[in-house]
């Protein structure tokens, strides 16, 4: 069976979402910080009237922190309870492939990511495919 991914970049790494997750992707406006939360999150920003947390996505998988410009993108997830934005490097794109082709194992491709942030991975692609539900709830669903 096809299934349609949403791959964009972080430090060059190709990574993916579900498109049914992905609401859309908007260029980054100002983000109001907020305090006393951690430092994965970045603050809040004002998107047509709706208040959404933004993570930054670097971070929450254990990479380096993002550095806002103008290539960077604001990809909204919506999962069954939340809609946050996360920062991505660049406009994604939309692929459809087998999803057979994806492992449901640790990553080989970057073994720094914990594994409970990722679905699977397609390894001739170089393509991680991240648990939405995971990245935004992290260790408040265990």
């Amino acid at each position: 069976m096809e299934i349609e991914l949403v791959i964009f970049f972080l430090d060059g790494e190709r990574y993916a979402f579900n498109i049914d997750s992905v609401m859309e992707v908007v260029e980054i406006q100002s983000i109001m910080p907020v305090p006393e939360t951690p430092d994965y999150i970045m603050g809040v920003v004002n998107l047509r009237g709706e208040i959404l947390t933004v993570l930054d996505t670097k971070l929450r998988l254990g990479l380096r922190k993002s550095v806002i410009n103008e290539q960077k993108r604001l990809m909204i997830i919506q999962t069954k309870e939340y809609r946050v934005g996360i920062i991505v490097d660049g406009l994604p794109v939309v692929v459809r492939l087998d999803e057979d082709r994806i492992k449901s194992e640790s990553s080989a491709i970057n073994p720094a990511i914990d594994a409970k942030f990722i679905k699977g991975e397609i390894e001739d692609e170089f393509l991680i495919v991240l648990d939405e539900e995971s990245l935004i709830l992290g260790d408040e669903e265990t």
